[in-house]
């Protein structure tokens, strides 16, 4: 179906329809309801799941339409981070919610209860999809530093490329190869149960070289009872305190992320189990059910003139 076809559809639609509430949940939906606005009698609301920022959205018409047009047609914004919040220009007569995404945080949770512990060689993992701005490459550079220092680690790559990127996987494939790094780097596609492909690992890192909306990823290597390395920008910054529940390092700089890599070897078991511990801890503000709970009763309030600008508690 084309987007014009979409848009009158919905036009007709929300004409013989009565709805208290309509939430836009994309950048697509975003467009329609903008466009189908004045037939909607209820409250309108954009829930933000992108930054709207040119180093994200790669194009400055599109950044100014949706930062600073597209939101005047909302009675409200919901924001997955203060991060993205930032990018949003929003009224003073307009309602807002950060509220992150939320996880289902007992099925991250380990067996054991996260009773961290060694079991041969630090493991690193890197978990998302593969593409240029995840910063694989970055990653990889700095797992080559931290190795000549400690050879026995290991570092584990999961997730599969997308959007026509299969290009930059073989490009990984051969620094990797000239670094010598084959035997000591897996590159292991996509998993469909992540939550169980990390119980084998100890440190997530990540490596996204442009800012997070919010990066889930941190949240769930966190419940996931893993040590979390994190680029110091966007999302991960409002998640993680730095040397107390993890650690981050200056957003695209490799002897950085080295740096921090070697910090949490250096650790003893000890220290590794209590940050591991602290992270589980943090990671727990963060279910889906509680986060949902949030955002309805806030949708309520909006819908019923009683509204307001809140941020969740699990950001406070």
């Amino acid at each position: 179906m084309s987007a014009t076809s979409a848009v009158m559809r919905l036009r007709s639609e929300f004409s013989t329809s009565c709805f208290d509430v309509v939430v836009a949940r994309s950048l697509p939906s975003a467009l329609i309801v903008s466009a189908i606005s004045k037939r909607l009698a209820g409250t309108k609301v954009w829930s933000v799941h992108d930054r709207l920022a040119t180093d994200y959205l790669k194009s400055e018409i599109w950044t100014f339409l949706l930062s600073r047009i597209f939101p005047k047609f909302f009675t409200g914004i919901i924001a997955n981070s203060r991060a993205t919040l930032d990018t949003i220009h929003i009224s003073q007569s307009q309602n807002w919610l950060v509220v992150p995404p939320g996880i289902d945080v007992a099925a991250w949770n380990p067996a054991d209860g996260g009773d961290y512990h060694e079991s041969g060689a630090t493991i690193f993992v890197v978990l998302g999809r593969i593409s240029p701005w995840k910063g694989q490459e970055l990653a990889i550079r700095a797992f080559h530093e931290v190795r000549l220092r400690n050879p026995e680690t290991r570092l584990r790559i999961i997730g599969a490329p997308i959007f026509g990127e299969e290009g930059y996987l073989a490009e990984l494939v051969a620094l990797a190869s000239e670094l010598d790094l084959l035997e000591h780097i897996s590159f292991e596609g996509h998993s469909s149960s992540p939550h169980e492909t990390l119980q084998g690992c100890h440190v997530l890192v990540h490596s996204s070289t442009v800012p997070e909306p919010f990066g889930s990823v941190v949240v769930e290597g966190m419940a996931s009872g893993l040590v979390v390395i994190a680029s110091g920008e966007g999302g991960p910054v409002e998640v993680i305190g730095s040397g107390e529940n993890g650690f981050l390092y200056e957003p695209r700089s490799v002897s950085s992320l080295a740096t921090a890599m070697q910090t949490v070897l250096n650790m003893d078991d000890a220290s590794r189990r209590k940050m591991a511990q602290l992270g589980m801890q943090r990671a727990s503000k963060f279910d889906i059910a509680t986060l949902a709970h949030e955002q309805f009763v806030w949708l309520e309030g909006v819908s019923s003139g009683h509204g307001g600008s809140y941020l969740s508690s699990s950001l406070r």
